[in-house]
């Protein structure tokens, strides 16, 4: 890897995800990232030492397994081409390790004398695995409509939580967890050190009815601090299959904040994400789910419904509403950090809403289907709550943020065709107007627009007579043009026109007097009235 490559994982991140297994004992800053990991020996490091044989060159992130202090540093000094990080056990690092490792420009990382290596470097693989699946891909080409792995999803939870996660299988074991924060308790740690949660808490919840509880139902349960086993507050629920067989559950350790407000909400949610990346795991990769939800959307030659129903593990005969979510505005671009908010977030959210809802992030939209019927009652409320929520973060703006809904429609078949409707109001002025709306609630808005669009599109359709008005504007520093059209918009009422535009009736009623001279349109017919109108709109 050259200087200044950016593939890989920065060595912060790294240790932050590994946290607390690990510890780093140098600074972090100006290396650059992990993209290859290999442990090693007393063995491999003595050939390298007393007979100058290498040992892995070129692998950035070195284990160094049963080593001592006096070994790893004799090894570092013998090294021409040093790795970025090295990690040893807790009771290695000495000043004379510190000294060498600084000397040469290492990161020391200490991982926990209770940590398992297998434990560590299978974490570590499994993240820059993670990162290797789409390297460079940007989220604004539908990549990241779904979270891909549980780590990720480990992450995002916390993130929405406001809490400390763990994923356990049905045996308990720890398959991912989100970073710790310095609240970390007892009971925690022990879980992620020991790849399990301890055998004698799971005992207590399970005379205490929780395990019971998790296994059969969706329910959310909060657990009390309990300075006895050293945990402190916790909220957990169960990931269940297709089916409703037990898969697993997820855990929430109450860090530095109070829960979110809708802290069960996204717990729902992301246990059936869960489920969904632990089922996949099973039946299909994660990529052919992904392409099989964007082709669903229309994307990539389409798709029919029976052949998507199959795959997804969803029914093609219900009712879908079809959502898109979009902070430009006519066309305008999404920002990309707008963009990856939403198509993280959306994610569960809308699992929580609707098991079976799935999401796409296609072009610079976001794209949202959910099982629903005609009545939309509840759709619009939860959205409308749904946004409310995404503005009261402050790491991302998304004020900006408009959704259409499209009309119920029946079966799989049909959702290309309510994209292309979610699309025609998102390209409308009425995304503009409102934040939550459909083409049944804004036709005219939306039909208006899109013959104002295609007289824009076509330059033979202007008429002549008002580009004489507006030659006159520009020539003579006029404003007819200005006065026609607050005339026009005001039903012609000189006085409402005339306020409008601060300005004497009289005023008013001689610019349009003079605009009909010049122009010869005759603003007392409706079919003059009409064409005018049509021209003006379509300027913009």
């Amino acid at each position: 890897m050259e200087e200044g490559d950016d593939v890989g994982i920065d060595v912060e991140v790294l240790v932050s995800a590994l946290d607390p297994l690990v510890t780093a004992v140098s600074p972090m800053d100006r290396v650059r990232p992990v993209a290859t990991v290999a442990m090693v020996d007393p063995g491999d490091i003595r050939s390298q030492v007393e007979f100058r044989q290498p040992v892995l060159p070129d692998v950035d992130l070195v284990m160094t397994v049963g080593v001592t202090e006096e070994l790893a540093v004799q090894w570092l000094e013998s090294l021409l081409d040093h790795p970025v990080v090295l990690m040893v056990k807790e009771d290695a690092v000495g000043q004379a390790l510190r000294r060498a490792a600084d000397a040469v420009g290492v990161v020391l990382v200490a991982v926990d004398t209770r940590a398992r290596w297998d434990v560590v470097f299978s974490r570590i693989r499994r993240m820059l695995d993670e990162d290797s699946e789409t390297p460079g891909v940007n989220p604004a080409d539908g990549a990241h409509g779904s979270v891909g792995s549980l780590s990720g999803l480990a992450n995002l939870i916390a993130d929405g939580v406001h809490g400390m996660v763990t994923i356990e299988n049905r045996t308990n074991r720890v398959l991912a967890y989100s970073p710790s924060e310095s609240t970390a308790d007892e009971l925690r740690t022990r879980a992620i050190l020991g790849r399990a949660a301890p055998p004698e808490v799971m005992e207590a919840f399970t005379r205490l009815g929780v395990v019971q509880t998790l296994a059969s139902t969706t329910e959310v349960v909060s657990l009390p601090a309990n300075p006895d086993i050293g945990m402190r507050r916790r909220l957990v629920t169960g990931i269940h299959g297709p089916e409703g067989e037990p898969l697993g559950s997820v855990w929430v350790q109450q860090g530095e904040r109070e829960f979110a407000e809708d802290a069960e909400v996204m717990l729902r949610g992301g246990a059936v994400s869960a489920a969904a990346l632990m089922s996949q795991a099973r039946v299909a990769p994660s990529s052919k789910q992904e392409v099989m939800i964007r082709r669903l959307f229309g994307d990539d030659g389409g798709v029919d419904g029976r052949t998507a129903a199959t795959l997804l593990q969803v029914s093609d005969e219900d009712c879908y509403a079809v959502l898109g979510f979009t902070s430009g505005h006519g066309g305008a671009d999404t920002s990309t950090e707008v963009l990856e908010f939403l198509g993280h977030r959306l994610q569960l959210h809308v699992r929580a809403y609707a098991a079976a809802g799935l999401v796409a992030l296609l072009g610079q939209r976001a794209y949202v289907l959910v099982p629903e019927t005609v009545d939309d009652s509840r759709l619009f409320p939860w959205v409308e709550r749904l946004l409310r929520r995404f503005d009261d973060d402050d790491r991302v703006d998304t004020r900006q943020v408009r959704v259409a809904v499209a009309s119920p429609v029946e079966g799989l078949d049909a959702v290309a065709s309510a994209r292309r409707e979610v699309d025609r109001v998102l390209d409308s002025p009425a995304a503009r107007r409102r934040r939550v709306t459909s083409l049944k609630q804004s036709r005219t808005s939306v039909l208006l627009g899109e013959v104002f669009g295609l007289l824009s599109e076509h330059p033979e359709l202007e008429d002549p007579r008002l580009a004489q008005v507006t030659a006159y504007d520009e020539q003579h520093g006029a404003s007819l043009v200005a006065s026609v059209d607050a005339y026009l918009r005001a039903g012609r009422n000189v006085r409402d026109a005339a306020a409008e535009l601060t300005v004497h009736p009289n005023t008013l009623r001689y610019r349009v007097e003079r605009a009909q001279q010049l122009s010869g349109l005759d603003l007392h017919d409706p079919g003059d009235r009409l064409l005018t109108e049509l021209q003006l709109r379509s300027r913009g």
